[in-house]
């Protein structure tokens, strides 16, 4: 039996990098957010001077979001990690170590992390503190640098990607996986003499993981943005102005038929 998160909000951690494979994974954490957005979710968006331990114990206790959707830094001690100052990578959501474990604020959520090792070790952790479900890589995550004359990155992006937009249509867990594994594997087959391309998707599809309930869904909303309900609004009227203007015609049609004709001869 399949196990729906009836939740509509879901957050999103993203680190604010301006530079390499950093910068990228923020473009596709707002390419989801903007995706989420037009389903009819809910989104919270941790990032900035949210991506500390205290601020994500205190954002995701209070919104309590059905899933939290990880790209940011990971290590196989730290879920959310941010670089300050240029410094060593700073822990947000931790098993603790230097701080007390954090991971508590998980309880009965999903977790979706493209971030390195983050169903490892630690992902075992964040089943062990009542997390329901968590996907992520069980070592680093390679990303595709964009060239030009070359759409490799958006190959591997679609792919990588697209685990988080089928689990927010709707797909199982389970199902989520098992798609995106096909869609890597299919990549390889298609791109076959780009040796990078292909490396990258073998690493990720071998790296990929899944703890906990495999059968864990999300329940999507149904569309009922302003937008959507205008359209539908206009969707009607056109229909009934139709179905009105049928009957008048089919009306007319009778009454020219049942009227009797008028004799033309002259007396």
């Amino acid at each position: 039996m399949n196990q729906k998160a009836m939740n509509k909000t879901i957050a999103i951690a993203r680190a604010k990098f301006m530079w390499g494979q950093y910068d990228l994974i923020n473009k596709w954490a707002l390419e989801l957010e903007e995706y989420a957005k037009n389903l009819g979710y809910n989104v919270i968006d941790i990032s900035g001077s949210d991506l500390t331990y205290e601020r994500i114990t205190e954002i995701l206790t209070q919104t309590k979001p059905s899933i939290l959707f990880n790209f940011t830094l990971g290590t196989k001690e730290c879920l959310i990690g941010d670089f300050i100052d240029g410094g060593p990578i700073k822990c947000a959501l931790t098993p603790g170590n230097s701080r007390p474990s954090n991971l508590g604020v998980l309880k009965s959520m999903a977790v979706v992390a493209y971030s390195c090792y983050s169903a490892g070790r630690l992902g075992e952790k964040m089943i062990q503190a009542v997390c329901l479900v968590v996907v992520g890589f069980s070592e680093e995550v390679i990303v595709m640098s964009p060239f030009p004359e070359s759409n490799a990155h958006e190959i591997h992006k679609e792919c990588l990607l697209s685990l988080a937009k089928r689990i927010l249509e709707g797909y199982t867990i389970g199902k989520a996986i098992d798609a995106t594994r096909k869609q890597l594997l299919d990549a390889m087959e298609d791109n076959i003499h780009d040796t990078d391309l292909c490396e990258a998707l073998v690493f990720n599809k071998r790296s990929l993981r899944m703890l906990g309930d495999y059968s864990w869904k999300l329940e999507p909303p149904i569309v009922d943005d302003k937008r959507g309900v205008k359209n539908m609004k206009q969707i009607s009227k056109a229909i009934g102005l139709l179905v009105v203007f049928a009957l008048l015609v089919t009306a007319a049609s009778a009454t020219a038929q049942a009227k009797p004709e008028l004799s033309t001869d002259k007396i």
